[in-house]
This record gives structure tokens, sequence and C-alpha cells, in this order.
């Protein structure tokens, strides 16, 4: 079946993909969508699928989603941090402060269900970010001229790459543990 204009929630609150075009195919047991083109918000979607799994069984079903995104920095960071997931506040970013663009591969694994639980997904999303900055991220000093990976989970937050502190260049790692439990929580 092609399509085009459709827009897909995959996870309430957060914001729909809009604009969808693509080829879906489906069985007894699956129903595959592969997209060409969409969008959250400004963000481009590049390449996208969604598999729906197990639909022949009474249990077990998955919604397995994966996205290469494109777009300004700002909309990726606002987007890893809608409802549920609000990932970007538990390390303390405001999303909206953030310049730069990024390109991000989006991994979801959500069972299908009706009150969905974060511990009961596997999300996963790997950036890169380019021409970053953010005002008062390192002791009171904007963050300039990044050049940066980012690695986020459900646990943790590993940031790394080149930035411009104060006017001097520099390397820098972070990582980040989300639970309150993680023998260390934050290392620089």
């Amino acid at each position: 079946i092609e399509f085009e204009g459709a827009s897909v929630h995959y996870l309430r609150p957060m914001r729909p993909i809009t604009g969808v075009a693509g080829v879906a195919e489906y069985d007894h047991r699956r129903f595959r969508i592969r997209a060409q083109g969409g969008a959250i918000a400004s963000t481009r979607i590049e390449q996208g699928m969604v598999e729906l799994t197990n639909l022949d069984l009474e249990k077990g079903q998955h919604a397995q989603i994966a996205l290469k995104l494109a777009g300004p920095t700002r909309e990726a960071l606002e987007l890893i941090d809608q409802q549920p997931l609000g990932f970007a506040r538990q390390i303390g970013l405001k999303p909206s402060t953030a310049r730069g663009n990024q390109t991000t591969d989006l991994e979801l694994d959500i069972p299908l269900l009706m009150d969905v639980k974060i511990a009961d997904m596997t999300v996963t999303a790997n950036s890169r970010l380019t021409a970053f900055s953010m005002p008062e991220v390192a002791f009171g000093h904007a963050v300039e001229d990044g050049d940066l990976r980012l690695a986020v989970d459900k646990t943790r937050l590993d940031l790394a790459g080149k930035v411009k502190i104060a006017g001097a260049s520099l390397d820098v790692t972070l990582t980040r543990a989300f639970a309150a439990t993680a023998p260390v929580q934050q290392k620089v």
C-alpha cells in the first residue's frame, strides 16, 4: 500500500510525525511501514521504518521504530525531553536555548499496551551535533562552535567532542547516569 500525507503518533503525548509518505506491507504476523519523508516540526525524517510485530499472538506485540532525523539541535533536544522521556531536563539542559544542527538515529521498541511505561520500552538516540551552542552551560559560560557526538538511552547520556568555552577550544566528555542509584551519576 502506497501512501502520502499521513500522520504517525508513535508515543503519545510526544509530537507526531506529519507529512509521511511511504509504503506499507502487512501479513497476519506483522505490519511494516517504510517511510520516505515526513517531519517532526521542522526536523526532517530522512528515512524511517515502523514495524508492528507478533500480531498473530495474544501477547507480546511490539512497535519497533527506526528513524534517521536531521534538523535543528533545539528540536532534537526538545524531542528527547518530551514526556514520557524527559531526558534533557534530567541533566539540567534547556532545549529552547540550544542552537546548531543535528543528525540523529532514533530507535524505539515499544510494547503495544494500553498503558506503556518508560521501563517497558527500549529507547536509543545517537546524534551528531554541529555548530552547537548553548548559553550558560559550563560554569556560567556559553558553549560555542561545538562538534559533538551524543548517545542517549533510558539509563544514561554520553556526550563527547570539541567545543569552545570562553574562547578556549576544548575536548569534552560527559557521561550522565539517569538513575539516582547509579554508583557514579555524572562523570566529566
